[in-house]
């Protein structure tokens, strides 16, 4: 059996954001981490399956780097029982058109969908009423779910399946695996070697990236802790209901299993939060150390934490913690300064004395910090804007670097609010009838059922129900923001999604 799992490039609209961490059609991306996870758990699997991972881009014999388009992933595809096709917001377009040029070429080939975009049940139903070439959708968790569907395990019993029944989309239970129990996993289905090289640090001619923003991802963690214990951020659609972790001893196998096999040894960290408690950083600690002939000594890490988990001794023992473990850079979430908004996100978020205290004692550290913003909220007020334009002020001022090897702030995103499908607030608009007639009006399709949304309307919608301000109150601080940041920091790393 020859199965083909492909991650399409973004459609154009979506490309070349500004600083949109870095990606564009020059920049060479990590070959795809869940992918190649599902890959390896096929192989487990069934010895006679072929799995092939197909990247978003395409290195020519120049060494230049473009995306793929449609026609060639389609190519890679034609042979294949089975598709796999990982879905974004920012390629669900282009994973649309692919589906249906894969159909065309090969009838008999099933078509799956999956990756991030398809977390929610409401998502991957309305694929399903409005998509014929997808045949079934998994969500979250792909590794059982893929691997049953193939055995042909009966599809009312697979965890995180889609299903048309009658015509009629349904969701299973969502389960999540115990990670300790997937295969060790590593990059060997991504055919084209040119694709894994420049990220093997053994090869005499490998170049240490400057930052780690574009480095192969890992995670010790799946789920949100935030999101079992208090509920999903409102912005946020890969909310789960559990939350796993990956044993000590078995995270840092992993990473040395990807150092033996490809050379790796600069990562980041794609977990909702790394610094989960202070007795998971203990233990990743120790296990750092124990390990510590299998991997390199400038083993590097880029990870997500919260502001809070560095408060008090506890968070200076977390950052020594994570600094002996080869974390090098953070990125946190700030999301507002307004306080009144940071309640309605059921977030902890601290006032901007405390972040400048944070950001002081994490350079101390080494620590190179990216904080992200995020503009659109709903309770959004002239004031509030004002507030992240003062804060964001303050930061910079404080605690600003040109240069990420001297730790301190070294990356801001300021983004505008997305309404994603299967989100709070998506589920606010859905539910506003005014909303939802001026969407049809303009778009000629409702809401509920339209697979790619124009997300710069439903901001706009947001802003208008939601909040106190216009997209030009928006724009302007955003202006300020950037301007600002732009000023103290490199240019190349302020931007945002600014749909």
């Amino acid at each position: 059996m020859k199965v083909a799992l492909a991650f399409p490039a973004p459609t154009p609209p979506f490309r070349n954001l500004e600083g949109g961490y870095g990606d564009s059609e020059k920049t060479l991306l990590p070959p795809p981490t869940g992918l190649s996870v599902i890959a390896c758990a096929l192989q487990e699997t069934r010895d006679d399956i072929e799995t092939t991972v197909i990247p978003p881009q395409i290195i020519e014999p120049s060494g230049a780097v473009r995306y793929r388009k449609i026609e060639e992933v389609t190519q890679d595809c034609k042979d294949a029982d089975c598709v796999g096709i990982s879905c974004r917001w920012d390629n669900q377009e282009a994973a649309l058109l692919l589906a249906d040029a894969v159909r065309q070429t090969n009838e008999k080939s099933r078509i799956v969908f999956g990756g991030p975009n398809m977390w929610s049940s409401t998502m991957a139903e309305m694929v399903l009423r409005n998509v014929p070439s997808v045949d079934i959708v998994v969500r979250q968790a792909g590794e059982r779910a893929l691997g049953e569907y193939l055995e042909g395990t009966s599809l009312f019993a697979i965890p995180n399946l889609t299903y048309r029944q009658q015509g009629i989309p349904h969701s299973n239970y969502a389960g999540a695996p115990d990670m300790n129990k997937l295969p060790l996993w590593d990059f060997r289905h991504v055919r084209d070697p040119r694709h894994l090289a420049p990220f093997d640090a053994r090869n005499p001619a490998f170049h240490a990236p400057r930052d780690l923003d574009l480095t192969p991802s890992v995670e010790s963690n799946r789920g949100c802790i935030k999101a079992s214990h208090e509920g999903a951020c409102p912005y946020c659609s890969s909310g789960r209901d559990s939350f796993k972790t990956l044993d000590a001893p078995r995270f840092f196998e992993e990473l040395a299993h990807l150092y033996a096999q490809h050379g790796m040894k600069d990562f980041f960290v794609a977990d909702n939060i790394f610094s989960v408690s202070p007795r998971r950083v203990e233990e990743l600690r120790k296990m750092r150390v124990e390990r510590r002939r299998d991997l390199p000594e400038d083993l590097r890490m880029r990870a997500y934490a919260y502001p809070t988990d560095f408060r008090g001794e506890n968070g200076w023992r977390t950052a020594e913690h994570l600094q002996v473990m080869g974390v090098r850079e953070l990125f946190i979430g700030q999301e507002t300064f307004d306080a009144e908004i940071a309640r309605s996100l059921k977030k902890e978020i601290p006032k901007v004395e405390e972040m400048v205290q944070t950001l002081v004692m994490l350079k101390r550290f080494g620590f190179a910090v990216k904080i992200a913003l995020l503009l659109g909220l709903p309770g959004e007020t002239k004031e509030s804007l004002q507030k992240n334009v003062d804060g964001l002020q303050r930061l910079l001022d404080a605690c600003s670097t040109p240069d990420p090897a001297e730790g301190g702030l070294k990356s801001v995103d300021i983004s505008r609010v997305m309404p994603l499908v299967g989100t709070e607030l998506y589920d606010l608009l859905l539910k506003n009838p005014q909303a939802c007639k001026t969407y049809l009006d303009i778009v000629l399709k409702p809401l509920h059922e339209d697979v790619c949304p124009r997300y710069p309307l439903l901001f706009r919608l947001l802003l208008e129900h939601h909040t106190s301000v216009t997209v030009d109150d928006v724009t302007a601080a955003e202006k300020k923001m950037i301007s600002a940041a732009r000023k103290a920091l490199d240019p190349t790393k302020v931007g945002g999604f600014g749909v």
